[in-house]
């Protein structure tokens, strides 16, 4: 229900205050003094003064934004005015902005005990008995304060809310209907009735509220749309289409009038229609862009023929050229379409319009990653950072565009800060310490490297990738083979057919001096796409094994290959013999 008291800031707006003349406001105040022996009690002119001055001070503070200030300035106000209804006013006001519902409603008793019936105050405090829930007494204070003065037009609705809070809907449509008597015919509570007829479930009631509006204003075609729409949302489809019809020159360029044909057209399961009214709907540019993505959203998601989606977008795009979310559902459907390049370009368009939105840079980053664009990745990532520094995953992307421009130390920087700000996502996190153990490593920072993967490993212990580079690394450096043997072996249970995984465990059983079961996987490895290396590592296995003539052909065969092979290839060749 609507609460029109509510917390200042983010939490809500301030209780309305009419500005009253000062002059006006303190003019009555009659200020009481309790003088003390010896000392003289000042006139009620000086205390009308000081009163106003202070007064003056506290409206300031207030205008400045410093409740605290204005409601120390209005309590020292009080003590010069202590008869002042209206200081009371100003401070319930401020308590209420704090949140402080309980003292504001004290304060706005007292000014309305000061000043019984002032309007203000009375509107004041049954506002704030509604905000605590003092259903009761707002009621019974709003009651009696029409029953002497019925023509405080404000307070019918106020007290229908209330009747609503408290249940008592057939007393809400009795004060409506008090207030219609001694106001006139009124659109708004016309409105109210038919609200509280649905509530209670009552559709012709609230029908006949929706047709009688229409009466009262027969050249306004929003009360025709609102009746179309109480149709349509019950199912009334063939009396809605004859109410457009009927009223079709009236509505004519209408916003909404297109959408109330697709309800329709989609309830009769008219897909031919819904698509054209869709269409005229998105195009025009007075209709809001949200009542439109409420239907767009689930044809996009339902739609099995996605042909005319693309002229859908161009029409909603035409229309709404400043508005970056429909750039970021072109994005979305190109996306889905597997079209990166065109759905990056989408993107972008919007955060040129909306840079705010987090959840687009990240997409952005993912496509230039789709895309293998490294220096966009950087530049991207980059202007992402500016606006949201503490997101993990954006200097997680950023890292990557780093690593990929081989720049090592600016991408290891990149990734620490992720790994400080501990990414969201699980799987971020697993690449994160995957991609530090590969390039602490490069970086010859072979501790850390192998922090990095211990890290990856305790998060995913099946991790191939990790598994096999954490291994062949240790194999390189001749450290803790036992290790990596083990991580050898669990690739061989993991993908046991994988040729670089069978190099890497072969070559580790090499490095441990198993040159039987070296040879073993280090033979399924060197098939004829094996690269270079894998046929060196091969030939040395073969040499160990006694087998020399077929050690110098897969030495000659990784030259052939190239590659990352030992600069002492050559050397084996010539002296047909294993060089470590």
């Amino acid at each position: 229900m609507h609460r029109p008291v509510r917390q200042a800031g983010p939490q809500g707006r301030p209780l309305p205050f009419v500005l009253l003349a000062l002059g006006l406001l303190l003019a009555c105040v009659a200020p009481a003094w309790a003088q003390k022996p010896g000392k003289k009690a000042p006139d009620k002119a000086t205390l009308a003064r000081q009163a106003e001055e202070t007064f003056i001070d506290g409206m300031r503070a207030d205008i400045l934004g410093n409740t605290e200030k204005a409601i120390y300035y209005f309590e020292k106000a009080l003590e010069d005015a202590p008869g002042s209804a209206a200081i009371r006013y100003k401070l319930a006001e401020m308590q209420a902005r704090l949140g402080r519902y309980k003292d504001a409603q004290a304060y706005a008793r007292q000014a309305l005990d000061l000043e019984p019936g002032n309007r203000l105050y009375t509107r004041m405090l049954a506002l704030l008995y509604q905000q605590n829930s003092e259903f009761a007494e707002a009621a019974s204070l709003l009651s009696k304060t029409l029953k002497a003065s019925p023509d405080q037009e404000e307070l019918y609705p106020l007290l229908a809310d209330i009747y609503q809070s408290m249940g008592k809907a057939d007393d809400a449509l009795k004060t409506l209907a008090r207030a219609e008597k001694q106001l006139g015919p009124n659109p708004d509570l016309a409105r109210r009735r038919q609200q509280l007829y649905l509530k209670l479930n009552k559709l012709d009631e609230a029908l006949k509220e929706a047709r009688r509006l229409m009466g009262m204003y027969p050249d306004e075609p929003e009360y025709v749309v609102n009746l179309a729409e109480l149709l349509i949302s019950n199912n009334r489809m063939a009396e809605a289409a004859k109410l457009l019809a009927d009223n079709r020159a009236a509505l004519d360029g209408q916003p909404g009038y297109d959408l109330l044909q697709l309800q329709i057209a989609l309830k009769n399961g008219d897909t031919k229609a819904a698509k054209r009214y869709l269409l005229a709907a998105l195009a025009s540019p007075e209709m809001d862009l949200e009542d439109k993505l409420a239907y767009l959203g689930p044809y996009l998601r339902a739609a099995s023929d996605t042909s005319e989606v693309p002229a859908m977008l161009d029409a909603l795009q035409r229309a709404h050229r400043d508005q970056a979310k429909v750039y970021f559902i072109r994005g979305d459907f190109e996306t889905d379409r597997g079209r990166y390049a065109d759905s990056r370009a989408a993107y972008l368009t919007g955060l040129a319009l909306d840079k705010n939105n987090f959840a687009v840079w990240e997409q952005v980053a993912r496509l230039d990653m789709q895309l293998q664009q490294a220096d966009s990745l950087v530049v991207h990532t980059n202007h992402a950072l500016e606006l949201f520094p503490n997101i993990a995953v954006l200097w997680f992307y950023n890292g990557w565009g780093y690593f990929l421009q081989k720049d090592n130390p600016k991408a290891i920087r990149s990734l620490e800060r992720a790994r400080k700000l501990k990414p969201a996502d699980n799987d971020v996190e697993k690449e994160l310490y995957a991609l530090l153990g590969d390039l602490y490593n490069a970086q010859k920072q072979y501790d850390k490297s192998d922090e990095a993967y211990g890290a990856a490993l305790k998060l995913d212990s099946l991790n191939t990738h990790v598994l096999n580079n954490y291994a062949y690394y240790l194999s390189l450096r001749e450290q803790n083979l036992d290790l990596a043997a083990r991580l050898g072996a669990k690739l061989m249970v993991l993908a046991p057919n994988e040729a670089t995984f069978q190099d890497t465990y072969g070559w580790v059983l090499f490095k441990k001096g198993d040159y039987a079961n070296a040879l073993r996987y280090l033979e399924k490895a060197a098939n004829p796409e094996a690269s270079g290396v894998v046929w060196e590592h091969l030939g040395d296995a073969l040499f160990k094994n006694g087998q020399t003539q077929r050690a110098l052909e897969a030495w000659r065969q990784a030259q052939r290959k190239g590659g990352d092979v030992s600069p002492k290839l050559p050397e084996k060749i010539n002296q047909g013999k294993y060089l470590e």
